[in-house]
């Protein structure tokens, strides 16, 4: 083999060599390959995939997270009524009462705006799903009387038939009732006045159980004690006409009188009762709802629902009661009861301790995992709990490099790179640099007598030597 062709051989081998060198060196941007998902979301003891969004069982159907590279971001809220998700600011009305679509601290909910009397159990303030924590309870009517179609604010009045009606607030054994009372009659119209009174009548629609009348000096006087539409009596509802004749009418109001006190209404005798539904329940009738428990009692003057049994319902479908503990994984909650207004509570599962669970362990609050160049933390945000990304990574040559940290090796500078895609995060190492003098030396020396390196390969050094 002559020298010729031996040194055209070795400049074609080179050329190969330095093109394999080069295309191995130098990734091509389209087909990097991504070496590791950056890192999910670890949430009530459940891995949320990176990129996926979620809704939590504490806060209902109706207000959505999303996992982002191990981070939990709030995507919307809402309220859930009448088996779909509202907007916040969404309002409804039910009777007197009305309720708004709010959010604090990504919490949504419907909040009382405006309180008044509703004409039956208002559903959407109670646990619509049967499966969620908060829910609100009308122990009777507050902030304003239904009087004839409209509503009547409290200390609000309006005269009929010569009686003024007055809406007022009144508190028995901690419980505050609306009814709508008498507050001045007119002294002429004893019969009007009677009528007012009359069982079924002027109240009706309002609590109501049995009116008791006094007369003093002559003068008409009316103390009606409202308690509800469910009850009543028998009795025949007293009627009188005015007479013209002052004796005829002296006579008659002693008549009045003795029919009166004659006809009133003893508590035995009343059809006693509580409305929930649209439909009057006896005595006695309980009902639950999501762990609350209802019966239906009477006092004195007053027949209503009240609570014989309270708790939390737990999203194992078991009922907790207030002031006691349940655990699930990790974390252990605590039933509470809050006071929202005069007559409207909360019952919520509040976190006591925790921690966050990876596989079947738990891991204690605020404890650091390393999971080759990932870097965790069990961290309590408001309300939600699990591991937080302090630290993410690409693994090189057994050590770790930071997103966007450079690291030179062999002339070449490489770094870690996070690419996002279509939701989905990936950490990557990509070639930055490639040194212009690579490798030249060592072919400058292999080159064959009299044969100058390939152009390519040439620099200042070699063209000095």
């Amino acid at each position: 083999m002559t020298t010729s062709t031996l040194s055209s051989l070795l400049v074609g081998l080179l050329v190969v060599v330095v093109a394999v060198v080069m295309a191995s060196v130098i990734p091509v941007e389209k087909s990097a390959v991504r070496e590791t998902r950056a890192a999910d979301c670890y949430v009530d003891g459940r891995s949320i995939p990176d990129g996926h969004n979620f809704t939590r069982f504490m806060m209902g159907p109706c207000i959505e997270f999303k996992c982002n590279a191990g981070e939990i971001f709030p995507l919307k809220s809402g309220c859930y009524r009448n088996g779909q998700c509202y907007p916040i600011g969404d309002k409804y009305s039910l009777g007197c009462l009305e309720r708004k679509c709010t959010t604090i601290n990504i919490w949504a909910d419907y909040r009382l705006t405006k309180e008044g009397y509703a004409p039956s159990p208002d559903t959407n303030s109670k646990d619509i799903l049967g499966k969620w924590l908060v829910y609100y309870r009308m122990d009777l009517v507050m902030g304003g009387c239904p009087l004839k179609g409209e509503c009547l604010e409290i200390g609000q009045s309006k005269t009929k038939d010569c009686t003024t009606m007055t809406c007022q607030r009144e508190v028995i054994a901690g419980i505050h009732y609306l009814s709508i009372k008498p507050t001045k009659i007119r002294k002429p119209f004893l019969s009007e006045t009677l009528h007012g009174m009359r069982v079924r009548d002027n109240c009706r629609g309002v609590i109501k159980q049995f009116c008791v009348y006094t007369f003093i000096q002559g003068e008409g006087t009316g103390l009606c004690a409202l308690l509800s539409p469910c009850t009543g009596s028998a009795a025949s509802p007293l009627t009188m006409t005015t007479s013209t004749s002052s004796s005829l009418l002296v006579g008659l109001l002693v008549v009045a009188v003795a029919v009166v006190m004659a006809s009133a209404i003893p508590v035995q005798d009343a059809i006693g009762g509580c409305f929930k539904d649209g439909e009057c329940h006896p005595l006695g009738d309980r009902y639950t709802q999501s762990c609350i428990e209802q019966v239906c009692v009477s006092t004195k003057d007053s027949t209503f629902y009240k609570i014989a049994k309270e708790g939390c319902l737990a999203k194992d479908n078991t009922c907790v009661d207030v002031n006691s503990r349940w655990t699930s994984g990790c974390n252990t909650y605590l039933c509470s009861r809050t006071l929202f207004s005069r007559s409207m509570y909360s019952y919520r599962l509040e976190v006591a301790s925790w921690g966050c669970q990876l596989d079947d362990e738990c891991v204690p609050e605020n404890h650091i995992i390393t999971e080759g160049c990932h870097v965790k933390q069990c961290q309590k945000r408001e309300s939600l709990i699990g591991f937080r990304t302090l630290r993410m990574g690409c693994p090189f040559q057994g050590e770790c490099l930071a997103v966007g940290e450079l690291k030179t090796k062999d002339c070449t500078t490489l770094t870690c790179d996070r690419e996002d895609n279509k939701g989905l995060h990936y950490l990557t190492i990509r070639t930055t640099k490639l040194r212009k003098r690579f490798l030249s030396n060592k072919l400058y020396r292999m080159r064959v007598r009299g044969q100058p390196p390939p152009r390519f390969l040439r620099s200042s050094s070699s063209r000095a030597d």
